[in-house]
């Protein structure tokens, strides 16, 4: 299974908060069918501060969500986590830059770790 699926299977809520633009995210979306999966999809372009901290404070209000977790792989997604109260989870690949994954909580080289943080 993917991560997706069991983090899904185990009752989680998913949503995606990114920097990407909105028609990116829903392309990516609909190509790997990933809204079986997803409860919300968000972009930046959803607040109009382009402040990712900002973005998370808006799904969290409008889902009503208590607790979370911000996964992501970049200082902005660390710092949305912070600002709103939650852990930040640093995904060592792509972009991930070792001084900017020093200020996450936990940091994983494989996604389904997550699932022994969670």
């Amino acid at each position: 299974m993917t991560i997706l699926e069991t983090l899904h299977a185990a009752g989680h809520e998913l949503y995606v908060a990114s920097n990407g633009l909105s028609a990116y995210l829903a392309a990516i979306v609909e190509q790997f069918a990933l809204d079986r999966y997803l409860t919300g999809v968000y972009s930046i372009e959803d607040v109009d501060s382009l402040d990712k901290a900002e973005l998370v404070r808006m799904i969290r209000t409008k889902h009503g969500l208590r607790e979370g977790y911000v996964v992501g792989d970049r200082q902005s997604d660390f710092t949305a986590a912070k600002e709103n109260g939650w852990p930040a989870i640093g995904c060592r690949f792509d972009f991930a830059q070792e001084v900017e994954l020093a200020t996450a909580e936990h940091v994983v080289d494989d996604l389904l770790t997550i699932t022994q943080i969670v």
